[in-house]
């Protein structure tokens, strides 16, 4: 064999020497990590504990759900039919409460329409009691009906009325009591160290809201707000709850 057969033949076993080499370092080095991570993962499990049992001990997350629409963060990511879906749903009802508000208002000059729609619309109003307000205010979520009803009672409750505070002054009593009333404030701030529900939250006042934005408008949404606060703050001062509270604060200091 001459010595340039012999060169070729001895490189060619280093090139496979290395690469079995680099090849078993490799492997060692994986086994040595996954050791390392085996090693420190287990270290920190109670004794006498498997690490089959150790991982059931480990929390797992709790499911969130969505508050708007209700689903689970578990499940499958929306299609585009189903966002569709959800558009064409939610463009449905803007429409139908808008036509509901227009035909209503239309027909705040005739007292026979109204009168006739009045009577059809068999309202249980006020309510007395916290759990039958919000039994009612949930049902406005999906009761088309009722919300005709509830926007055609305000109409014709607030016809004549030319300031904001005389409008809510005639038409909440109507819906709730003072018992009720007293239990919210408009944004659900706390009054006298107490914290009050929200009322800007309920679809109740979404739909006031959109009877006197029609009524009214030019004045702003600022404005409504304002006012709305003011009435709430004064509501235990209503049917004799001044007149109540000062008496007892003379007794007090007599």
């Amino acid at each position: 064999m001459s010595n340039r057969q012999k060169k070729k033949l001895l490189k060619t076993k280093n090139s496979h020497s290395f690469k079995r080499l680099k090849k078993s370092i490799n492997e060692k080095k994986t086994i040595n990590d996954a050791d390392y991570l085996q090693t420190n993962t287990l270290a920190s499990q109670p004794a006498g504990t498997s690490s089959d049992e150790y991982s059931h001990t480990i929390p797992k997350t709790s499911t969130k759900y969505c508050p708007a629409c209700g689903r689970s963060d578990e499940d499958l990511p929306l299609s585009i039919s189903d966002i569709e879906s959800l558009r064409r749903s939610i463009e449905y009802r803007i429409k139908e409460e808008s036509k509901i508000t227009r035909t209503l208002l239309a027909t705040t000059n005739s007292t026979t329409d109204l009168n006739k729609i009045l009577k059809d619309a068999l309202i249980d109003l006020p309510k007395t009691t916290l759990d039958k307000f919000k039994e009612f205010d949930d049902q406005l979520n999906i009761d088309i009906d009722l919300i005709k009803n509830l926007k055609c009672f305000m109409v014709i409750n607030i016809r004549g009325m030319v300031k904001i505070s005389e409008n809510l002054t005639t038409v909440i009593p109507k819906i709730m009591t003072k018992d009720v009333q007293v239990i919210y404030s408009a944004f659900g701030r706390e009054t006298n160290g107490i914290k009050k529900l929200n009322f800007s939250e309920t679809n109740t006042y979404k739909h006031l809201l959109e009877v006197l934005v029609n009524k009214f408008p030019e004045v702003r949404e600022k404005e409504f707000s304002t006012t709305l606060s003011r009435w709430f703050s004064g509501a235990k001062d209503r049917d004799g709850g001044k007149k109540e509270r000062m008496a007892k604060k003379n007794i007090s200091l007599t």
